[in-house]
């Protein structure tokens, strides 16, 4: 056979791995022109290597092995163009995803630079919020209970079910009244009467596609406490 390609070479012109050849040669995705019956070895055909590229190509828009096999076996215009348009709709969907991936971390980004550059010498603040859609945990947990906060935690974010953990980001709250915030004003540190609070926690939906029914905080002013973490940075 004239111009044919060990195996080695094939896979270093296409940017593949020899176990992918393998890989493709067993499942019949893309056999060797030619086996050595004497030595086993594995050639192809230069022609393979517009095969191998179609293959490759394929693979970066989502096709499945089995997918590309179907279509390299039984190829016509019309196949084709629906196997494109499928890959096309699919490539959207991924665009619509990282889109949403994109705009939380923005959100979170600002979040992050106008609180320090805004609350950084506040214990609480006031600030105005428009109406916002919330989903509340079922039981109260103690505050100084961390473990059962962080599965609290987790169990909202799981029910909103979100790309990104909500952890560390501004979605998540707490209900308390009042009086409790005008006790903790006064005092000269703010973990002051926490031992035996129990924190209501709520998680906002912003967005995020779940099957629970959310309820409606109203618009308006609320208490947004400033704390510190155990290295004392304001969180």
């Amino acid at each position: 056979m004239q111009n044919k390609l060990s195996i080695g070479e094939m896979a270093k012109l296409r940017g593949v791995t020899v176990d992918t050849l393998r890989h493709y040669d067993k499942i019949g995705l893309l056999k060797p022109y030619h086996i050595d019956p004497e030595t086993g070895y594995r050639y192809y055909s230069i022609s393979q290597y517009e095969v191998l590229g179609t293959i490759k190509e394929l693979r970066s828009i989502g096709f499945s092995l089995e997918e590309i096999k179907q279509f390299l076996t039984d190829r016509n215009v019309k196949k084709s163009v629906q196997s494109l348009q499928k890959a096309m709709a699919n490539i959207q969907e991924e665009i619509k995803k990282l889109q949403g991936i994109h705009n939380i971390l923005m959100t979170r980004l600002y979040n992050i630079e106008h609180f320090t550059n805004n609350y950084r010498n506040s214990d609480i603040v006031i600030k105005q919020f428009e109406e916002r859609e919330y989903i509340q945990l079922a039981r109260s947990v103690g505050w100084t209970d961390t473990e059962n906060l962080y599965f609290g935690y987790l169990e909202l974010e799981n029910k909103i079910g979100g790309i990104i953990p909500a952890l560390a980001s501004n979605k998540f709250g707490d209900f308390n009244k009042k009086e409790y915030f005008d006790e903790i004003r006064q005092s000269s540190v703010f973990s002051a009467n926490l031992t035996d609070y129990q924190s209501q926690l709520f998680i906002l939906v912003q967005g995020e596609s779940q099957s629970n029914q959310p309820k409606k905080l109203k618009k308006g002013y609320f208490y947004v406490p400033i704390m510190e973490d155990s290295q004392g940075r304001k969180c």
